[in-house]
């Protein structure tokens, strides 16, 4: 049996049925296109380029929570390691958006 079965449920065709998008992992799988989405529609148009790799940044760091949380499990470790997580990622996203931010500068 495939590993993505217990995901996805798959027809006799190969095409993904309904139960596929209405399952948890379908739905963040389709909130992770529409931010990435998201990310390249801020990259083309937004007018200030620092506003924009600023929101891109926060994109990323909500992707990555994503991940981490839904296809990860990061959620049933042990609360010390959902925090650490936590900050890290704060901590990661802080530093990336500061040292952009005095590089043009």
């Amino acid at each position: 049996r495939c590993p993505l079965a217990i995901y996805f449920s798959v027809t006799v065709s190969g095409g993904i049925t309904m139960s596929a998008i209405k399952s948890s992992p379908g739905i963040i799988w389709l909130l992770l296109m529409l931010l990435s989405g998201l990310s390249l529609f801020v990259a083309e148009e937004a007018s200030p380029k620092q506003l924009a790799i600023t929101a891109i940044f926060a994109v990323a760091m909500v992707k990555a929570y994503l991940v981490m949380v839904y296809f990860m499990e990061v959620n049933q470790a042990a609360e010390h390691w959902r925090t650490l997580f936590k900050l890290w990622l704060l901590v990661a996203g802080c530093i990336l958006t500061i040292g952009n931010a005095m590089g043009a500068v």
